[in-house]
């Protein structure tokens, strides 16, 4: 019998639907997690799925959706680290631009932030350059970032905190994104798309799956402050 074909990967943000049905691929918990800082809430639920898990899966799908669409290409690679005597080598995973494909929201910013390099790039190395900078919760950033992208295909909307007429005067105002639950459940059947391929990814080619988690989470890592008085929460 022949495999059914699987739907390609939406054109469109697959890094925030993961962040809308990360319960699918994630453990969720409630209850005693609901207020601990190393958890995230699942939108439009009440469980909760583990930060550090969950911003490492969304950069892996983002990066992983690139090479679906053809905009790069992902392989293993050694990278030289040191000097002179104490110059070291280890395996990694590389990636190289290809200038094909699309891309929208973290996907076009993580393109953007690979540099056109013949010998190609640390995986992990694109990852700390688009972030930018050191955070005391470099993982509770990474959701955060893809969140906010959820509001232009219509996830989250921007409420307005109510800070009162004087804090909008002294440029206080604040807003809160929420979510738009109708449109996120739309949205399933896009997401359902993108898992069934990343799960086919995940047993066609486990060492580069593997080594696609291990590379974002060492770029996220690597953007932990150090005088961070977070303790060890993401």
């Amino acid at each position: 019998m022949a495999t059914p074909e699987i739907a390609a990967v939406p054109s469109t943000h697959p890094s925030v639907l993961l962040a809308l049905f990360p319960d699918a691929l994630l453990p969720p918990h409630t209850g005693k997690f609901a207020a601990a800082r190393g958890w995230r809430p699942v939108t439009c639920s009440d469980t909760q799925v583990e930060v550090k898990k969950l911003a490492t899966l969304e950069l892996a799908w983002a990066v992983w959706a690139l090479r679906e669409r053809g905009s790069i290409v992902l392989a293993p690679m050694q990278k030289s680290q040191g000097v002179l005597f104490f110059k070291r080598s280890y395996p990694t995973l590389g990636v190289h631009r290809t200038g094909g494909g699309a891309a929208e929201g973290v996907e076009s910013q993580l393109l953007e932030a690979m540099p056109t390099n013949p010998d190609g790039s640390d995986v992990a190395d694109i990852v700390y350059r688009w972030l930018g900078q050191d955070f005391a919760g470099p993982f509770h950033e990474v959701a955060d970032r893809v969140e906010r992208h959820g509001r232009a295909p219509g996830y989250f909307e921007a409420v307005d905190t109510h800070e009162g007429t004087v804090g909008r005067l002294l440029g206080r105002a604040k807003t809160r994104l929420e979510p738009c639950c109708d449109v996120i459940a739309a949205a399933r059947s896009g997401f359902d798309q993108c898992l069934a391929r990343w799960l086919q990814f995940a047993s066609s080619e486990p060492d580069m799956h593997r080594d696609l988690l291990a590379a974002c989470e060492r770029g996220i890592s690597n953007r932990k402050r150090d005088d961070s008085d977070y303790g060890s929460i993401d």
